[in-house]
């Protein structure tokens, strides 16, 4: 091709000497960018540095099928390095050095190619130089890159992607974004989003014609009726808009207030005036507005003679100044497809359907499904009234269905352009990254979710433990048992509950209680883990449950993904979950909604159940929505981001409010807590009481110098430690610089990481100021389980230096050096729970007893910790340090989860709602509340005053209205009902018991929530002798007792009893039982006491036999037919088993209670015998378990008498009381 060479080299040259200048020419040397590698090349995409040619000449590309392509193309990266990197004199010098000939370097170079190629002439200075014409090149001053095309086809393909090559302003856009958040990481949200908005606006193209509209602030629409736009999207994908100056003047809203965003035209409809009860959202929205809207009378316009008339009504004025347009306004909404079944049904149901409250009325576990089927017609007739053909949606389908048919190509894409659309579309786009696991955190040391038993409690231990709890705590107890063991053939569900209530109500004593319960109630006593596992969102908030995180708990990261555990990791914690029934998770107000639905996956994939929320597991999550919600995050009772539709995860839970506090001293304090928390008005008394709290800082540093500080910001805190510290020692962190380019560059990182904060470098600060007996704070997670976590606080005691003998040092977790001579290398804290660092105390106590003058075993030695703090993409710093801060003083948000005797709180109008309710309820009292001001200035209280109706105030009270709907049914509040129809109705409760020993657990009897309703108890196993008093019960007396093996010698198990309520309206005497038992048969069968009842009622007085039986195990229906026989004579039914001189009454009405041990489940001898002889039938449900291993031995027996049975639930007894409601006694 010599005609082609030479019309290239005319028009095109390479060399310094065809510039007229070194400017120009500086132009066409390429530099390489951010470009030469944006599509992850490792090396420059467009091929520079050029080969070296000694002439231009076309080289064709390398057979596929040649042997030695690959050995060239290696050679070829190998060659490009050396021209990056070095120069040569000459091509003979270049191929001499590296050992090949003029054709070799030119198959090398045919590696390379995919077509035909023109290379042009280069010496070794020319490598990096466009090719360009001189001519253009002196007349634009700019860089030219002539590309010689050796084909057609090429040449249009290069044309076609130039064309279509996305705008650079765009490029341009993203680099500034990129750098400007690199730039200025310490901007607030609203600052990054003024930088933002003048980037976007600096990158936009506009055309003049449009510039020119918009300055002259021309409308771009017109339409001659008002058109209302309602979002009937789900509430979370909702937009909100601030409020104008305007009407923030007219409201007169504060500066630091934070009601600053518009209600919507649903939030509006929810709060309509009584008058509009009966008026639905889209009548609402197209016929109704508040009278101030009317800003003229374009609401009044007359309509023409096509539209559609406006519906008889009375007047336009309603109640609260609505007022009724004379022509309704035009609806738009998200209009959902029928297809998509469960939004279009919710859709409907919020248009056309009134309501009060969205999430309680509709969304909450999706209501709006029955509601729509419900008034289907209703809503479809309403829809016609806005709509004219409500099938326009499907026609509008099948037209962009013909549309697309008749422009569509018929070409089909080939297989291998499916498969690789399919991959783009996967991946996310073409080019996207796969980086879901880069913030996987990983567990070093293996698994340990469940914790080992550590001990188990005594019954009498835990029996006093749930003595001491209140009604709501011991009701929440023993729905757990209830659950745990089930009653017969009644399936119930898992424990699934939030439970949460005011500042002192004992939500951590109750979650303790609960831990033995599941432990007690599931499991052997040599069970070596836990039922349980225990976690909650911080590790500061795990520590008083003996858990841990739930990130560490479940192998939970940080990115959007869930993944899934390996086969070997799934295996494990299969086998650790084998016992474990029930998941504690506290402080779940930090959790979002993201975090709790990964927890939920976790879960299922552990049970192998996915057919159900948690696994099937028992879930008991706690904490207060009042508090401080997650960090860029949403809240767990909202819908994640990332879900697109379906039931909400957090809805399925049932809600158990614990309403009493514990404290009594410091009830209106809760109270005030509460309505701080809900945004509302405090009364005059209250806010005069927390006004009172106002102390000076000179007074309080004089009378509480030891209290802990609470401040908003980090500033306030740190300025305050460094005040309060005196005589410090300032503890330098060790900092090793890692891959910076030149000391300049070494200077300028090191001045950014010393303005790092704490938290910026993974809780190691450069100066540590240490002084014996001040308060510090552990930053980061030492050791969860032992109770070394991010927040806990205690005080330093010893400051212990390397010694100048080596053999003298303590133990040691360096994994750098080895300390110098006199460094710093423990520090020993005591902390208030001497649970804290039990381990650690454990490991050193050899170096403890050493120095038994220096050291205490009470102490928790903190060792100097190794972190990687990462400063750019290549620069990194190993800094090596204390992780503790002063904590004197700490931010309100990490003082959450805490507790504190005495607090001193700096407070702020300015301050967010939720940080005064946290700050105020860390402290267990409000005697030890003490607020100081900016320069002591007057405390006015001014969240009591105004309260709070902020979008997230208002969320929060919604979701609690929404929760109280979804109650926890308990199996108590059914017996309480239960007994109070009975009360109600005059009626007799007669409760079954077999408690065991009355004298161990007559308490528990008394502190019972239902069974002191009883008017009559009946109780079996007594273990009572009838030569002693009979145990007291209060508000009860005993009218009958018997026990057979009084006269034992070694122990009186067995022994049955009645007591009366005093309070009740019926009278009890007892009826002698003679039993004639020469071959002490009938005594070692078990016992029988008999009582003699009597009823007053408004209209008559009736009598009947109360019974209490005790069957000991392993009897024969003879041999407990012999008892019964002898103690039941005088009222047997059948005449062949009475003798001729013997007058009995057959029509005595009689009920017979107690534990028989005979299984009436599997056999039903016993109840033919009981039948055939007493004429005595069975009411007690034979389905239903009266004992935890499920066997129904507990019965109740009546003649003549109408009764109703409930078995109940006990923690003091392996047996449930039985209740019997007498509702009919009568004879036959």
């Amino acid at each position: 091709m010599p005609m082609t060479i030479e019309l290239v080299e005319k028009l095109s040259s390479v060399a310094k000497e065809d510039m007229p200048n070194e400017t120009i020419y500086a132009n066409q040397i390429h530099k390489h960018t951010f470009t030469c590698t944006k599509r992850g090349e490792t090396t420059c995409r467009f091929g520079i540095p050029y080969w070296p040619m000694p002439a231009t000449r076309v080289l064709v590309p390398m057979p596929q099928t040649d042997g030695r392509r690959s050995t060239f193309q290696k050679k070829s990266k190998e060659l490009r390095t050396c021209l990056s990197e070095r120069t040569y004199p000459s091509m003979n010098d270049f191929l001499r050095e590296h050992g090949l000939t003029f054709d070799a370097y030119l198959d090398i170079v045919r590696s390379t190619l995919r077509r035909p190629t023109l290379l042009f002439k280069r010496n070794f200075d020319q490598l990096m130089t466009n090719t360009f014409n001189p001519y253009l090149a002196g007349q634009i001053n700019s860089n030219i890159d002539i590309q010689f095309i050796l084909d057609e086809y090429s040449c249009a393909q290069y044309v076609v992607e130039y064309v279509n090559k996305s705008a650079r302003e765009m490029g341009n856009l993203n680099r500034e974004l990129t750098k400007m958040m690199e730039e200025h990481p310490d901007r607030d949200y609203t600052g990054q989003l003024k930088a933002l908005s003048v980037k976007l606006l600096n990158a936009v193209e506009m055309s003049a014609q449009e510039a020119a509209w918009y300055l002259l602030r021309q409308p771009m629409s017109e339409a001659s009726r008002q058109i209302v736009y309602i979002p009937t999207v789900w509430p979370s994908e909702r937009q909100r808009c601030h409020k104008r100056r305007k009407q923030l003047d007219r409201e007169g809203i504060a500066e630091d207030s934070t009601d600053v965003w518009t209600k919507n035209i649903i939030q509006r409809y929810e709060e309509r005036p009584p008058s509009l009860q009966d008026v639905y959202l889209a009548e609402f929205a197209s016929w109704y507005a508040n009278s101030r809207d009317f800003i003229d009378n374009e609401d009044d316009l007359n309509v023409h003679e096509d539209d559609d008339p406006e519906p008889p009504t009375g007047e336009r004025t309603t109640s609260r100044g609505y007022r009724k347009r004379l022509i309704g306004r035009i609806i738009r909404y998200r209009c959902y497809d029928i297809d998509e079944t469960v939004n279009y049904q919710r859709e409907m149901v919020l248009l056309y359907l009134p309501f009060r409250n969205e999430v309680a009325d509709i969304v909450d576990c999706n209501k709006f499904i029955q509601l729509f089927n419900d008034n289907k017609e209703t809503i479809m007739e309403r829809r016609k009234l806005y709509e004219n053909n409500i099938d326009i949606d499907k026609v509008m389908q099948e037209l962009e269905a013909m549309m697309i048919l008749q422009n569509s190509d018929t070409t089909e894409p080939t297989e291998t352009e499916s498969r690789r659309v399919f991959v783009e579309q996967l991946l996310g786009g073409e080019g996207a990254e796969n980086n879901d696991d880069v913030n996987e955190i990983v567990p070093q040391n293996g698994l340990s979710v469940v914790k080992k038993r550590s001990n188990v409690m005594p019954k009498q231990q835990y029996c006093e433990l749930l003595r001491t709890t209140n009604a709501e705590q011991r009701e929440v107890v023993l729905e757990a048992i209830h659950r745990l063991h089930g009653c017969g053939d009644e399936l119930l569900q898992a424990l699934q509950i939030f439970f949460t209530g005011p500042a002192g109500c004992g939500k951590t004593y109750t979650l303790k209680a609960l831990m033995e319960t599941y432990n007690r109630y599931t499991q052997n006593h040599n069970s070596l883990n836990n039922a349980y596992v225990a976690c909650a969102s911080t590790g500061k908030a795990a520590v008083p449950l003996g858990g841990t995180t739930v990130h560490s708990a479940f192998r939970l990261t940080t990115s959007r993904v869930t993944r899934l555990l390996s086969a070997e990791n799934l295996q494990a914690y299969r086998n650790m979950f084998v016992g474990v029934r029930a998941v504690f998770i506290d402080e779940i107000s930090m959790l979002s909604a993201a975090i709790l639905g990964k927890i939920n996956y976790r879960l299922q994939q552990i049970t192998g159940i996915y057919d159900q929320v948690f696994g099937g597991l028992h879930i008991i999550l706690c904490g207060d929505f009042r508090q401080l919600p997650p960090v860029r995050a949403t809240p767990c009772y909202t819908v994640p981001i990332n879900q697109l539709g379906g039931p909400i995860l957090w809805q399925s839970i049932d809600y158990f409010p614990l309403v009493r506090v514990v404290r009594q001293t410091d009830e209106l304090f809760s109270r005030i807590l509460t309505k701080i928390g809900d945004g509302l008005k405090l009364s005059v008394n209250n806010i005069k009481l927390i006004e009172s709290r106002h102390k000076s800082e000179s007074w309080c540093k004089e009378n509480v110098p030891d209290a802990v500080r609470l401040f908003y910001s980090n500033f306030e805190v740190d300025s305050y430690n460094r005040k309060a510290i005196n005589n410090a020692h300032n503890c330098i962190a060790t900092d090793i610089m890692l891959g910076y380019s030149s000391n300049s560059e070494r200077g300028q990182q090191q001045g950014k990481l010393h303005k790092m904060s704490v938290a910026e470098t993974d809780g190691l600060p450069y100066m540590l100021p240490l002084a014996v007996g001040y308060p510090y704070m552990i930053t980061s997670n030492i050791n969860v389980g032992d109770g070394l976590v991010n927040g806990a606080i205690g005080v330093l005691r010893h400051i212990e230096r390397q010694p100048a003998d080596p053999a003298e040092a303590g133990p040691s977790t360096s994994t750098t050096s080895p300390p110098t001579k006199d460094e710093i290398i423990t520090l020993w804290f005591e902390f208030p729970d001497k649970s804290t660092g039990a381990n650690a105390k454990l490991k050193s106590r050899p170096h403890v007893l050493s120095k038994p003058n220096t050291l205490s075993v009470d102490w928790v030695p903190v060792y100097k910790k190794v972190v990687n703090i990462t400063l750019t993409k290549t620069v990194k710093c190993k800094r090596k340090q204390f992780p503790c801060v002063p904590a004197c003083a700490i931010t309100i948000h990490k003082s959450q989860g805490g507790t504190f005797d005495v607090i001193v709180y700096k407070y702020s109008s300015k301050q967010p709602q939720q940080l005064v309710y946290v700050a105020m309820s860390r402290v267990t009292s409000i005697n030890g509340l003490y607020i100081i001001t900016e320069k002591d200035s007057p405390l006015i209280f001014k969240h009591g005053r105004e309260g709070n109706d902020s979008q997230t105030t208002r969320d929060i009270r919604t979701e609690y209205i929404r929760l109280q709907g979804h109650t926890l049914q308990t199996t108590t509040k059914k017996a309480v009902k239960f007994c109070d129809d009975a009360t109600s109705a005059g009626q007799t409760i007669v409760t079954n018991i077999n408690c065991q020993s009355l004298s161990a657990h007559a308490t528990d009897i008394e502190t019972d929530t239902v069974i002191p309703r009883s008017d009559y108890l009946v109780l079996t196993e007594t273990w009572m002798r009838d030569t002693c008093e009979p145990h007291p019960i209060k508000n009860y007396e005993c009218i009958s007792r018997k026990n057979n093996r009084t006269n034992s010698d070694t122990n009186a198990a067995g022994g049955v009893a009645i007591y009366r309520r005093l309070s009740s309206i019926s009278t009890g005497k007892v009826i002698d039982v003679a039993v004639t038992d020469t071959a002490r048969v009938i005594k070692t069968c078990g016992d029988l006491c008999l009582a003699e009842v009597t009823c007053f009622t408004a209209d008559t007085t009736f009598k009947f036999v109360l019974g209490a039986v005790y069957i000991h195990p392993g009897l024969s229906v003879q041999d407990i037919g012999m008892l019964l026989h002898q103690a039941l004579l005088p009222y047997v039914h059948n005449s062949q088993y009475v003798p001729p001189f013997l007058q009995v009454d057959p029509n005595m009405p009689i009920l017979l209670c107690g534990d028989f041990n005979q299984n009436v489940k599997s056999d039903d001898k016993f109840l033919k015998f009981i039948k055939d002889t007493f004429n005595l039938d069975c009411v007690s449900d034979m389905s239903k378990s009266t004992t935890l291993k499920g066997t129904t031995i507990d019965l109740t027996f009546s003649r003549h008498i109408t009764a109703e049975t409930l078995p109940f639930i006990s923690y003091f007894s392996y047996h449930r009381p039985v209740l019997n409601k007498i509702t009919q006694i009568g004879t036959s």
